[in-house]
């Protein structure tokens, strides 16, 4: 009797530039990440818990004192380094740096970046887009573990 096996499965990328990616825009999150095309996964229940109250804090905060736009998870994020569209979870463009908005994404470093952070991005998050954030010039970078207390 012969043993039939499926072969482990592979994580699909390919290679794009950033204007490719922004003309693309998937209907799913997504980012250019050293120039490669990766879909993110669902997030948990945990996660979009944590993201609709910070959003909501934020927004509501940066609103009342009229200090510029928040973003959330679905906003493409172009740093202008070459090969890197980030969608952070959350984001925040100062009022005075608001012609970096265009209709559909963010054409520059915001001034705020969050992550939260899940079991499938942590790495990417803690490591690769750090040091892009860090390169574009964004001013503040807050990495959220969803299971720890704020």
């Amino acid at each position: 009797m012969s043993v039939m096996t499926k072969p482990a499965p592979t994580q699909a990328t390919f290679a794009m530039s950033d204007h490719e990616f922004l003309e693309f825009a998937p209907e799913r999150k997504a980012e250019l990440i050293g120039g490669e095309f990766i879909l993110a996964s669902p997030a948990s229940r945990g996660h979009e818990r944590l993201f609709m109250f910070l959003a909501t804090l934020l927004n509501t905060y940066v609103r009342h004192h009229n200090l510029g736009e928040v973003f959330g998870s679905r906003t493409a994020v172009r740093l202008g380094v070459s090969g890197e569209v980030y969608e952070p979870d959350i984001c925040f463009v100062r009022r005075e740096r608001s012609g970096l908005i265009t209709p559909t994404y963010i054409d520059g470093p915001p001034d705020l970046a969050v992550e939260i952070l899940s079991r499938s991005t942590q790495h990417d998050d803690r490591t690769v887009k750090k040091a892009g954030y860090e390169q574009a010039g964004v001013a503040e970078y807050w990495l959220i573990h969803p299971e720890r207390p704020l």
